[in-house]
């Protein structure tokens, strides 16, 4: 017991930078190959480069990966020797029972660490589908739908995906009850003189002071929700009333067509049933307006992802005690379980 002890106590930091550290350079190698692969850089990366320039960002890459790499292989060093030194004390089955345990546990210790990176490779992935949309609405679009996009919808995009952010995070912050930073946390210190009043008098006032605090708090919490939810709403109304009256596109062609195939005076021109042309119906099937509702569900879930980012700073997460495992390898080598790999 006492190695086992010693062992945990000498590894355990270790162990949490080893994970730490795969997961990170899972996410890594996500952006990376996005941009190598796609030629798509993730606003993550580009926030750190300041450019969409690939040579600089597959530098950068390559660095933080190489630097990923060597800080798991050096973690992985010192771990395979503690195991070896504990297994010379123990069986060799007890140490591998050792190691998945701390394994376990610090797989349940950053659960919270896993799903931030799982959102992260998710975003790159999704600010690459956002972008594609966009520019398959603008090859598409006429030039009204392209003005009407850019001089109304996009402001009241923005300011949706903003009021519903502020929604989202206020609602957060009451379900963990956390008091919005934008309230004031006032405390009411009314003077109370225990010389004047009776032992019970005083504990009374006292609560009664401590519970007009903690009402005060509530409501004006209560109400800011019921402030920013309002405001939610109206810019959600408003973008949906933009998307209703999005322009028509601009080879919407009836059925019924003039047929002006023979050289006949205009007078004589007379209207009749055409199929429409294989170019005609190409086109048709590339709506616009179609395409553009598309892009806005797109950005829809890029934007939901980061909320989700930030909610997750507010969730509070207790670290439970995970079973020991049954499991009785051979191998020593403390090679990273499949586990471990974000599914995203």
């Amino acid at each position: 017991f006492n190695e086992v002890c010693e062992y945990a106590k000498n590894t355990i930091e270790t162990y949490d930078s080893w994970i730490h550290n795969h997961y990170e350079a899972q996410v890594w190698q996500h952006i990376y190959d996005l941009g190598k692969e796609k030629d798509h850089w993730a606003k993550e990366i580009v926030n750190i480069t300041h450019t969409r320039e690939a040579k600089i960002n597959v530098s950068m890459c390559e660095k933080k990966l190489a630097q990923l790499t060597s800080t798991c292989f050096d973690a992985n060093n010192i771990i395979t020797r503690n195991m070896r030194e504990l297994s010379s004390k123990t069986a060799t089955v007890a140490t591998q029972r050792v190691h998945d345990l701390i394994l376990d546990y610090i797989k349940e210790a950053t659960q919270g660490l896993a799903k931030m990176s799982i959102n992260r490779i998710r975003r790159a992935s999704i600010e690459k589908d956002e972008w594609d949309a966009l520019k398959t609405f603008e090859n598409v679009a006429s030039e009204q739908q392209k003005m009407y996009a850019k001089t109304f919808c996009k402001s009241t995009l923005n300011n949706y995906h903003k009021k519903k952010k502020r929604f989202e995070l206020v609602a957060a912050h009451i379900s963990n009850d956390i008091i919005p930073k934008i309230l004031p946390h006032y405390d009411f210190n009314l003077p109370v003189d225990e010389n004047s009043l009776t032992s019970e008098q005083t504990q009374e006032y006292r609560k009664s002071i401590h519970n007009l605090s903690k009402d005060f708090r509530l409501k004006a919490t209560e109400l800011y929700l019921g402030i920013v939810k309002e405001e939610f709403e109206f810019q959600k109304e408003r973008l949906q009333k933009l998307l209703d009256d999005f322009p028509q596109d601009r080879y919407e062609v009836p059925s019924t067509q003039i047929d002006d195939d023979d050289e006949e005076p205009l007078d004589n021109e007379v209207f009749t049933q055409k199929p429409l042309s294989q170019r005609q119906e190409t086109i048709n099937n590339k709506k616009g307006s179609e395409l553009f509702k598309k892009y806005i569900v797109i950005a829809h879930k890029r934007a939901q992802l980061e909320i989700e980012r930030e909610v997750h700073f507010l969730s509070e997460r207790g670290v439970q005690e995970t079973p020991v495992g049954t499991q009785e390898p051979k191998d020593l080598n403390p090679v990273m379980r499949k586990d471990f790999v974000l599914q995203a």
